[in-house]
């Protein structure tokens, strides 16, 4: 298994020089909390750091203790992930003013240039659309590529609402690299991207108070993608913001760092380093270490409004951690007594800020702006996808929908011989893959083996479950293989005697709704020849893998009759081949897309579909290996590149594949 971290001397020395030069390090007088001198000094925490603990070990325990918690949270936050940024300037004027009516007539477009601090004198565009509504009018404040595309004013208009475009490019130009003009302005702080566009949404909002017509409780902030995360953190700094409005913001902005669903973009996959503080880096495939994780954004927000819009399938931005970070971060938001105010909503769709997501924002804000609320306020409030085998503070069962089993036709799993079928991957010792995204090198192999043309199936894994989970103590059975309409198995019986069928019509589809551990414990079945009886040495907890507890387990046995794939044999299966190297993969700038049912050189199938895979690799402590050849997000065709999901995940686009070393 390859050693895919970065080298620490560097970043470590980087901590270091941060450390001591007197320009970027820790002001003196911020003395409530201090970074330890290397990352390394750090204590990692599997689990969410809790919102409501001190960095000394002391608890919040009333409302002024939470302010303090607060600036605490946000130290860490600066330090690590955003960088400092300098203070409001002394002025914020207004210049090169134009005003033309609104396309759809339904009010007025004011341009100007804002010219922020009268020595610094930076420049940067803004769009005032203007209702006809007379009296101060509340806001809502979007960074935009260019001013006076966007489609959806004329809906805040009709509302009343002064609806604010903003170029954040003006300040930061978002290229690596390369200095913009507020970080050549104010070399003395070490801020990045991020950072900087959302000072410059604080310094619209100086302007703003120098007019008469703005309803300075009610300003909204919100952004898509890189805009979401720049919309969260400006909300979190800024108290004058009332509401903050993140569209998929994913990784450094809603997204949980230590929950990541197949496919979420993570530290070590971000490719927009200059987004954020170097520091940041270290944490890649170390993400145990992070004194915080994103819900201490959300948190910081509290008591103002947040509202995530999120879509399913747009994995990249990490649907599932981005609904994490809500549960937990609504600890805070009950304290302060506004549980309301933190809502999270989904849709089907990818990575785009829909007609759909702009109607959303707009209720939420007249709900917590105007008190009006929707007649259904649980839209607001979407916790819709699966948690099994995960656990954090902010979690409750207590208002899940019971859901209604579905059975179907089933009948009784068969067993064909032969039970699996292989093709062989030969070509020992090939060369890897070239190193993306600097996560290490992939696909070299320097022996045979077989591997499993398809992904086990609902009819496999039946057989499995009906030899060794009369009684499950295991949780090799998930009960959403049977409650959800995506899954294959159905229970029968009572503990100790269990029954398994297989729905007839997915029998032969990839079975789903299995861990990582699941997994391994399947492969220890086919090792030890099959057999039935209780979950034990014989049959599920030794094999190929020798278990020590639930989830404690070593890694493959040299005698492994059969193991799950591991990462480098997983990768050569789907994309080497012996004269034309590594290809037809879905990635951007490298192939073009390849049809969901094409095989590989070798014969393997299902791996151009939009399926996740677990293998072997042990990416992090909190993270076991994923891979998928399937285009799962059009703009983010990164299949090749090193994906991980926390190893107790269990969902419906999850299966596996096994492979038979030989010798």
């Amino acid at each position: 298994m390859p050693d895919t971290r970065k080298p620490k001397t560097l970043l470590n020395l980087l901590f270091t020089i941060f450390l001591l030069s007197p320009g970027l390090a820790v002001h003196a007088e911020d003395d409530a909390w201090k970074p330890p001198a290397s990352p390394e000094g750090l204590k990692p925490s599997l689990e969410l750091p809790d919102l409501f603990t001190f960095a000394d070990g002391s608890r919040v325990k009333t409302k002024a203790d939470w302010e303090r918690r607060r600036e605490e949270m946000k130290k860490m936050l600066m330090y690590y992930q955003y960088g400092r940024i300098p203070p409001r300037p002394d002025s914020v004027t207004a210049a090169d003013i134009q005003r033309r009516p609104h396309p759809s007539g339904k009010g007025t477009m004011e341009f100007m240039t804002l010219v922020i601090g009268s020595k610094k004198k930076l420049r940067m565009r803004i769009l005032l659309n203007l209702p006809k509504t007379p009296g101060p009018r509340p806001v809502i404040l979007c960074e935009a590529g260019r001013l006076g595309h966007n489609r959806n004013v004329p809906m805040f208009l009709e509302k009343g609402y002064i609806f604010i475009e903003y170029a954040r490019s003006d300040l930061d130009p978002d290229r690596k690299d390369f200095a913009g003009p507020a970080q050549e302005a104010y070399p003395g702080y070490d801020w990045a991207t991020l950072s900087v566009w959302a000072w410059g949404a604080m310094r619209l909002v100086d302007y703003l108070e120098t007019r008469n017509d703005i309803d300075l409780k009610h300003i909204a902030t919100t952004g898509h993608s890189r805009g979401g995360k720049m919309a969260l953190l400006t909300a979190a700094l800024d108290k004058r913001f009332a509401m903050a409005i993140p569209n998929q913001s994913g990784a450094g902005g809603s997204g949980c760092y230590r929950i990541l669903g197949p496919g979420a973009e993570t530290l070590g996959m971000n490719d927009k380093p200059h987004w954020y503080h170097e520091r940041i880096q270290w944490f890649g495939e170390r993400e145990e270490y992070l004194p915080f994780d994103q819900h201490f954004v959300k948190a910081l927000v509290a008591p103002r409004a947040v509202i995530s819009n999120e879509a399913f399938e747009d994995l990249f931005a990490n649907p599932l951690g981005t609904q994490v970070s809500s549960m937990a971060a609504q600890e805070a938001f009950r304290f302060l007594g506004v549980p309301e105010k933190n809502a999270i909503t989904y849709r089907h769709g990818g990575h785009s800020f829909t007609t759909d997501d702009w109607e959303k924002l707009l209720a939420f804000a007249e709900w917590h702006f105007f008190s009006l609320p929707p007649e259904d306020k649980r839209i607001f409030w979407n916790t819709a996808l699966p948690l099994t085998g995960l656990d954090f503070k902010g979690r409750s069962n207590g208002s899940a929908t019971k859901k209604q089993a579905v059975h179907g036709k089933s009948r009784e799993p068969s067993q064909p011989e032969p039970f699996m079928n292989f093709v062989k991957v030969g070509d020992p010792g090939n060369k890897p893959d070239k190193n993306f995204y600097g996560r290490g090198v992939f696909g070299d192999v320097d022996s045979a083996y077989e591997i499993g043309t398809g992904r086990v199936t609902n009819e496999q894994y039946a057989v499995f479950l009906n030899a060794v989970a009369a009684s499950d103590p295991a949780g090799l059975f998930n009960p959403d293989m049977q409650e959800h309409p995506e899954g294959g198995i159905v229970r029968l019986g009572s503990p100790g005697k269990y029954t398994y069928r297989v729905r007839s019509e997915v029998a032969s589809k990839t079975m789903n709704f299995v861990s990582w551990y699941d997994a391994l414990r399947f492969c220890n079945w086919l090792h030890n020849g099959r057999p039935s009886g209780k979950q034990g040495a014989a049959t599920t907890e030794s094999g190929a893998y020798a278990f020590s507890g639930k989830e404690s387990v070593g890694e493959r046995g040299e005698k492994a009759r059969f193991a799950l794939s591991s990462e480098n044999e997983w990768y050569k299966a789907a994309y080497f081949a012996p004269k034309r190297g590594y290809s037809n993969m879905n990635i951007l700038g490298r192939a073009v897309e390849r049809p969901e049912n094409s095989k590989s050189h070798y014969g393997v199938e299902e791996m151009a579909d939009k399926f996740w895979e677990w293998n072997e690799a042990l990416v992090s402590k909190l993270g076991r290996g994923l891979r998928s050849g399937g285009w799962f997000q059009g703009n983010n065709r990164q299949a090749a590149g090193r994906f991980f999901s926390n190893q107790e995940m269990e969902l419906s686009n999850i299966g596996f594949r096994v492979v038979k070393p030989t010798e």
